[in-house]
């Protein structure tokens, strides 16, 4: 899962089933940091990866986006399953529940998955869903999905997330490179909108 952040950049990257995938994954997550950075130059960007297969953990938090280092195979290990709803909440616990949501910053969290949720253990989709729900309606915080060989509609409806947020793409390498290329594509320009006044 990606996060991005008017001012921050919180993501989370998937792990597990994408090892197939994985050289295109490193890839297009480099890539998506890079035209963030592009499109956010002179603003204060940061960064949170989080890598998720049957666990969550933060490969890093609220880096300068200049300074972030690339994923690399070293960084990126893919396997195990896909604890999705676990590593969704790692973020929000941590800026939500913890009161690091700060209210002059504008947040976007694009989680990519190419597949389905089969190993969280903590958290449910209601509750991801009604944390989502509430937070997106504000309009500070915007939440989007990428995912391969899935039912989006069912995606939308689990998590509250808009549909209009989310994207498929098939689990193959040429497949994965196009779906992160429109990412970091509309990653740049959702940015340079958050940055715009009003």
């Amino acid at each position: 899962m990606f996060g991005y952040f008017n001012n921050h950049f919180a993501g989370h990257a998937p792990a597990g089933s994408m090892s197939a995938c994985g050289e295109a994954t490193i890839a297009g997550f480099n890539q998506v940091v890079r035209d963030v950075g592009k499109a956010t130059e002179g603003s204060e960007v940061k960064i949170t990866l989080v890598v998720f297969s049957d666990n969550a953990e933060f490969a890093s938090f609220c880096e300068p986006v200049g300074a972030l280092r690339p994923l690399t195979w070293e960084s990126y290990e893919p396997d195990g399953q896909t604890a999705m709803l676990d590593a969704v909440m790692t973020v929000l616990r941590r800026f939500v529940i913890k009161g690091q949501d700060d209210p002059e910053t504008r947040y976007l969290m694009t989680i990519v998955s190419d597949g389905e949720e089969n190993a969280s253990r903590e958290f449910s989709y209601k509750t991801i869903s009604k944390i989502i729900e509430a937070r997106q309606n504000p309009g500070r915080w915007t939440f989007a999905y990428m995912g391969a060989n899935q039912d989006l509609a069912e995606v939308s409806e689990r998590t509250s997330i808009l549909r209009g947020n989310t994207s498929a793409y098939v689990s193959s390498p040429q497949d994965s490179r196009a779906a992160f290329m429109r990412l970091a594509y509309s990653s740049g320009r959702t940015f340079i909108g958050m940055s715009s006044p009003g």
